[in-house]
């Protein structure tokens, strides 16, 4: 199960949405079922909303653009979100009139959102960052374990493992 935070503005159905190197995913859209529960969705990226209150065996987890590493920090940025992205509503607004909450607020949904998603995977949790930067950092900071896997996004070398949802 993948899942990430950063929605990309959507194109047409046949092609898909989410591109990183040779690895190519489409977003979950709605085709009549639940998300978690369709056969069809481990080919397909989650989000927040679709997994919400639902834990996975394993999880995916795809950090976008949003977030990234430099200077010793991690940075986040809302305006690389998705302008549908609910989450963020208002933050533009709220950055003419007081900039430092806004940036203090955004910051703090964004890493939520990601926190949130590293806990849906009951067993492992995968995790991918599309800035080479915080890749790196957080491969320094992980805790090896005995399956420790670091993820490589191209498809063939991505962990084949069938999600079985539980509700919380």
């Amino acid at each position: 199960m993948e899942v990430t935070a950063y929605e990309p503005p959507l194109p047409a159905r046949d092609t898909h949405e989410i591109k990183i190197d040779d690895f190519e995913i489409s977003w979950n859209l709605d085709g009549g079922e639940a998300f978690a529960i369709s056969p069809t969705s481990i080919h397909e990226a989650g989000c927040i909303h679709t997994t919400q209150g639902l834990e996975f065996e394993y999880v995916g987890v795809i950090i976008g653009d949003d977030m990234r590493y430099g200077n010793g920090h991690i940075v986040t940025d809302y305006t690389k979100r998705a302008r549908t992205d609910q989450s963020i509503k208002g933050l533009k607004k709220m950055e003419a009139q007081d900039p430092e909450r806004a940036h203090r607020l955004a910051d703090e949904i964004i890493k939520n959102t990601y926190r949130t998603l590293m806990t849906r995977g009951m067993k492992g949790c995968y995790v991918y960052a599309t800035n080479p930067d915080l890749r790196e950092y957080l491969r320094n900071r992980s805790q090896p374990a005995s399956d420790y896997h670091v993820m490589s996004i191209r498809q063939n070398q991505y962990p084949q493992h069938h999600q079985t949802p539980a509700k919380r």
